[in-house]
């Protein structure tokens, strides 16, 4: 990992951040929210100013990966991330940095995380994040 990435992970995590999405030296959205709410909320409030932003996520799961190639990121830099995760960012041409890597997002009570298992289920980024949405959407409801 370059030594410029340690700094910035090392004040992401200072801030007690979950997500940071910058373009160059400008932070377009920080969050300190939990789980794919923050990513969601990014991609709907920046739009296509997302497209080519670096983003550091405090765990990066196969869903995630799948919202950031939809949202055409940069770069990627995250302490944790999955395998799924960095396969679907490899494939997309996407670069990641990760302090370490899993073998899969799990939940607190030790299963698999369902994201996570639908983003390896649906290949396309479009469709997975309007699948996401959608079962979001309906389960606010």
């Amino acid at each position: 990992m370059i030594e410029r990435s340690k700094r910035k992970l090392a004040e992401f995590a200072s801030q007690n951040l979950s997500l940071l999405v910058e373009k160059g030296d400008r932070i377009l959205f920080a969050s300190h929210g939990r789980r794919l709410e923050p990513l969601l909320q990014a991609i709907v409030a920046l739009g296509q100013a997302f497209q080519g932003a670096t983003v550091i996520d405090k765990m990066l799961g196969g869903a995630a990966a799948k919202l950031l190639v939809y949202a055409r990121v940069r770069k990627v830099l995250t302490p944790v991330a999955s395998k799924p995760a960095v396969d679907i960012l490899q494939e997309a041409g996407i670069p990641l940095e990760a302090v370490r890597v899993i073998d899969r997002v799990r939940r607190n009570d030790g299963g698999f995380c369902r994201m996570e298992a639908l983003s390896l289920c649906i290949s396309d980024p479009v469709v997975f994040y309007t699948e996401i949405t959608r079962r979001l959407d309906s389960s606010a409801h």
